[in-house]
């Protein structure tokens, strides 16, 4: 992330940063032109949402997933914050697109700020909503495919 150390994820000032910025959009009612905190906010969710998984993975190895009540292999110290800094920038995003999409409904030349969110990718081609879920462009391409072939077999019989 953007100003962090080494071995941090996310600096307690760049924290608080998202909470003054979550704070003052929350309380805002217009949508002035926030296409350059799109990109960064988009940025700061891709990395810390990138960060947060690949953590959880770490801790619940393939031999946790079998039901046994084994402890988790990695403990994260920083997932925690990492977190709290995901939530506030998953606010932020909304918000911010929740006022854009009520600007466009009275103004139809308005910049759709929404669109920098849903397009926008990560290093390694994930975009928002594989991120949010979890799943890689593959992985959701063969979850898709296995989706038709069920529906394919089930009307077939």
């Amino acid at each position: 992330m953007l100003g962090a150390s080494e071995g941090e994820v996310i600096t307690p000032h760049q924290t608080t940063l998202l909470k003054l910025l979550d704070s003052y959009l929350q309380s805002s009612q217009t949508c002035p032109t926030y296409r350059d905190m799109c990109f960064m906010l988009s940025e700061i969710f891709l990395s810390l949402s990138s960060y947060s998984q690949s953590a959880i993975r770490r801790a619940i190895s393939p031999g946790n997933l079998d039901g046994t009540n084994e402890l988790p292999q990695e403990l994260d110290l920083l997932l925690p914050k990492t977190c709290e800094a995901l939530v506030l920038a998953a606010q932020c995003i909304v918000r911010i697109s929740l006022l854009s999409e009520e600007q466009r409904n009275t103004d139809e030349s308005a910049v759709d700020l929404r669109a920098i969110f849903r397009h926008t990718t990560s290093i390694d081609g994930h975009g928002t909503p594989e991120s949010i879920i979890g799943k890689s462009k593959r992985q959701t391409m063969i979850r898709k495919n296995h989706l038709t072939i069920s529906i394919q077999n089930f009307c077939a019989s």
